[in-house]
């Protein structure tokens, strides 16, 4: 069944992710499409409810792992924030004793 036949037969329109359960539950129910969408109208033996529950606890899972990937960039960005702030700390070694170029010779004696 094409989603704008289910949308015809019941007047409901679902997004994507919802019509992709429907799709589902259709694929298994016994009977064709009038019937699968009037026992949806009618919520028959809980369908409507068992479609619209999977497409929440999708949503749920998909946020749960949203959020633990914010947490997961967060924690590597406090690790490249600590990495940059120890870099920023080195110093470079100078030698008094190395011979030095005289354009930097020249700069050290006018500071």
């Amino acid at each position: 069944m094409m989603r704008e036949e289910f949308e015809q037969r019941t007047g409901f329109l679902p997004t994507l992710s919802l019509y992709s359960i429907i799709e589902k539950y259709y694929m298994n129910f016994d009977g064709d499409k009038d019937a699968f969408c009037k026992a949806y109208k009618k919520n028959a033996d809980g369908i409507a409810t068992m479609i619209q529950h999977e497409a929440d606890m999708q949503e749920v899972n998909a946020q749960i792992a949203a959020e633990k990937a914010a947490k997961d960039y967060e924690a590597r960005i406090a690790e490249l924030e600590k990495a940059l702030e120890r870099e920023q700390e080195w110093k470079p070694y100078e030698d008094t004793d190395n011979v030095q170029h005289p354009d930097t010779r020249a700069a050290r004696v006018r500071s």
